[in-house]
């Protein structure tokens, strides 16, 4: 389950997704999420960024909150649908 200081990394690739015109599949550079959150590029930094994503990725929300404040239809989804890691270009998606 994501825990609160998997925030940041959410809260970086929601602000990396809003910026592209057409958000088919954003693609996320990896040291730049780095300097977002104030952090370092060192090894365990990208263990720690792959472990959170891992966590985003697993963990299911059940709401039934409606944009506009009143309850609606149970609707359950999860923060990430996708990672790719790529290797080479310390990218990833």
């Amino acid at each position: 389950m994501a825990t609160i200081y998997d925030a940041d990394v959410l809260i970086f690739l929601i602000g990396n997704f809003r910026k592209k015109r057409k958000p088919a599949r954003p693609r996320c550079y990896i040291p730049k999420s780095f300097r977002a959150v104030g952090s370092t590029k060192g090894g365990d930094q990208y263990r720690l960024l792959e472990a959170a994503l891992d966590r985003l990725l697993t963990t299911r929300i059940t709401t039934n909150a409606k944009p506009d404040g009143k309850p609606g239809g149970q609707r359950k989804f999860r923060w990430l649908d996708a990672v790719t890691k790529v290797s080479g270009g310390g990218k990833s998606n």
